[in-house]
């Protein structure tokens, strides 16, 4: 780069007396070189120069000097600078690591991390809803600062003792097993902490030690928060995001998708949208699964996007603070017109609360 500056102003500064020589008629050409061998002795420059590169690599690579990689991170702070941070020293890496390696070992789940609901959890949610009113509990038992032991009594005389730690398990149960947990677990989770139905949290097999903390000392939120976010403590900002979120800005919309850009999907139902497919469209805050350094999550706001379906629009997606399912739909004038038939049958048999705006 350094190299054409200088060629490009030695040319300019060569033109400029070219254009004045001409102007006062003094100018008569040049005797050097034409503009096809200068292209030629600079492509003979430059191999000469990309040899000295490469021998000038080679040797180091031959020295056996180490290397040293700036390890990038995973996330950006919504907070943070333009500037880069600065390199760590070899004592700060080698502490940093240890100490990352020892939280890696104390928070490592025993059983694998699950992102979607299982159809025999499902099955187990199902019978646990069902049976709201069925049980009571007994005095519970707190075995250390991550268990806690939950006796339930059902309605006709059967009881059961539920320990909820880093591998819940219920006694006497046979649907209780190291893949799958029994809907008396479930029961003890919604009913007695306090989870929501939409919480992460139901569908782990073994959560962290962060998590049972949440669960056993639940966040105070305000009643219209359709979700609880567990797993670590959000910063001031995130707090204010879902403690007391701004509804009014998270206006409902169907609109068609752009041609351009990755298609999205729906947020319930995970279905993919294909090109100008109509959807319900609305903005809200989501946290994301990354964390700032001093261990906390935050939020961003996110477009999400839902079918034409009562049964998509009903529930709120997990780690978001929208609320759900929305008062009205809004629809303008230029959507509307391009509406098929099939489409109108779409919205008319679902019932929706549209709002059709003229401008």
């Amino acid at each position: 780069m350094i190299q054409a500056c200088r060629e490009d102003v030695a040319e300019s500064v060569k033109l400029k007396r070219r254009l004045e020589g001409y102007q006062m008629g003094a100018y008569k050409g040049g005797r050097g070189p034409s503009a096809g061998e200068l292209e030629r002795r600079r492509h003979l420059e430059q191999k000469r120069q990309a040899a000295e590169f490469c021998k000038e690599l080679v040797e180091y690579v031959e020295s056996g000097e180490v290397m040293q990689i700036r390890q990038t991170e995973q996330f950006v702070d919504e907070n943070s600078s333009h500037r880069h941070d600065p390199f760590p020293q070899k004592s700060q890496v080698g502490e940093t690591a240890s100490a990352t390696a020892k939280q890696s070992q104390v928070d490592k789940r025993a059983a694998p991390r699950r992102n979607t609901r299982s159809s025999n959890f499902l099955r187990s949610l199902q019978i646990a809803k069902s049976c709201q009113s069925s049980f009571r509990i007994e005095n519970i038992t707190v075995s250390g600062q991550h268990s806690q032991e939950v006796p339930i009594i059902h309605n006709t005389g059967a009881s059961y003792k539920v320990t909820i730690d880093r591998m819940p398990f219920c006694d006497g149960c046979k649907y209780c097993t190291t893949r799958d947990i029994c809907s008396h677990i479930l029961w003890v989770l919604m009913y007695v902490y306090k989870l929501p139905e939409q919480s992460e949290l139901l569908h782990q097999r073994a959560p962290l030690n962060p998590e049972l903390e949440s669960i056993f000392k639940p966040a105070q939120t305000s009643p219209a928060t359709p979700v609880t976010v567990t797993g670590a403590s959000l910063t001031p900002r995130a707090v204010k995001d879902f403690n007391n979120p701004d509804y009014e800005k998270q206006q409902w919309c169907i609109s068609r998708l752009a041609a351009k850009g990755r298609a999205p999907t729906c947020a319930n139902c995970s279905r993919q949208f294909q090109k100008e497919e109509l959807s319900v469209q609305v903005m809200a805050r989501w946290v994301p699964p990354h964390k700032t350094d001093d261990g906390k999550k935050f939020t961003v706001d996110r477009k999400y996007h839902f079918c034409l379906k009562w049964s998509c629009l009903e529930n709120s997606p997990p780690k978001s603070n929208l609320l759900a399912p929305p008062g009205n739909i809004k629809v303008d004038e230029d959507i509307a017109a391009t509406l098929s038939s099939e489409e109108y049958q779409t919205i008319f048999s679902e019932n929706l609360p549209m709002e059709w705006l003229k401008y």
